[in-house]
């Protein structure tokens, strides 16, 4: 009896054994398979081009949208020095033009953001005088010509000085000797950022009021327009294709007034200061992104200086 007992206990232990055995087989390892899941990382880039495609205006016909800008030319600004660092989705690329405009930026490589149509990007000084505002302006692919009335022109003549790999600085003055406007362009290719210095110096022997100088930037996403989102704060503005990039413009002399807006590309005014903004944020569209500085009077023999910062997100 008691070897058929030890027989039977023995049989029931090798059935448990085979069992347990065998469900341990069947049975797979979650926590490892998840670590694996968990640990690729897709790069959102990875396969995406940027669009170019019909919803694409071309420079001819965002030109002939514009607004009015009273006595305004095609700009004679051309690419002049381009500044680059990094490679692939490192890249940190810029162009400027003689006068001082920024024509390009892409970053990362391939990725272009404002050279898609008509290129603007500048910058608008304005001052009270007798006969009203008299501004001077220079967008880019539009500036002002004459030398008389409300709307002046800058000198064609600029001077380079201060070149190195990370920036330069351009000077140039207003038609009518009134306005020195020294630019510097400096670049810090780690954070993705350009800051643009503007010097304004009163170059007469009279007390001018009312001083205002704006600067401005169609931002045309990933080499395309009509199809960004703008959004602004009290400091900066900033234009956003889809998840992938943002470019953004602030004013980072947080000591002067100033104030930012945003502008439909048919409804931009590049010959006037402190224009009115938009909605922010705003829908899908093709839009002008805008920061005033209020720099109210500069005496004869003056200056102030403003900074704004470009980054690309």
């Amino acid at each position: 009896m008691k070897a058929q007992k030890l027989t039977r206990i023995a049989l029931a232990l090798l059935i448990i054994a085979t069992c347990i055995s065998a469900f341990s087989q069947d049975t797979p390892l979650p926590a490892r398979e998840k670590m694996t899941t968990q640990a690729v990382t897709k790069n959102p880039r990875a396969g995406y081009t940027p669009l170019n495609d019909g919803a694409k205006q071309s420079g001819a016909s965002k030109a002939a949208a514009l607004a009015s800008t009273e006595a305004a030319t095609t700009s004679s600004a051309a690419a002049y020095k381009t500044f680059t660092s990094g490679a692939g989705d490192t890249l940190f690329k810029w162009t400027i033009s003689t006068h001082g405009n920024l024509v390009r930026l892409e970053s990362p490589a391939g990725f272009e953001h404002l050279a898609s149509g008509s290129v603007g990007e500048g910058y608008v000084v304005s001052m009270s005088t007798s006969i009203g505002a008299v501004r001077y302006f220079d967008a880019g692919f539009s500036e002002a010509t004459g030398c008389s009335g409300n709307v002046r022109s800058w000198s064609p003549t600029v001077f380079e000085t201060g070149a190195t790999a990370n920036g330069t600085t351009l000077i140039r003055d207003t038609c009518d000797g009134a306005w020195r406007l020294t630019q510097t362009f400096l670049r810090n290719p780690a954070n993705h950022e350009l800051t643009v210095t503007m010097t304004l110096r009163n170059l007469t022997a009279f007390n001018y009021t009312g001083v205002v100088i704006d600067r401005y930037f169609d931002g045309d996403l990933d080499n395309d327009n009509s199809d960004d989102s703008f959004s602004r704060t009290f400091d900066s503005v900033a234009g956003r294709d889809g998840i992938l990039d943002n470019l953004s413009m602030t004013a980072i002399s947080f000591d002067i007034p100033h104030s930012t807006a945003i502008h439909s590309f048919a409804g931009w005014n590049p010959s006037v200061t402190n224009q009115a903004s938009l909605a922010s944020p705003t829908g899908s569209g093709d839009f002008v992104g805008r920061v005033s500085y209020s720099l109210g009077t500069i005496n004869a023999s003056a200056q102030k200086v403003v900074k704004v910062l470009y980054k690309r997100q």
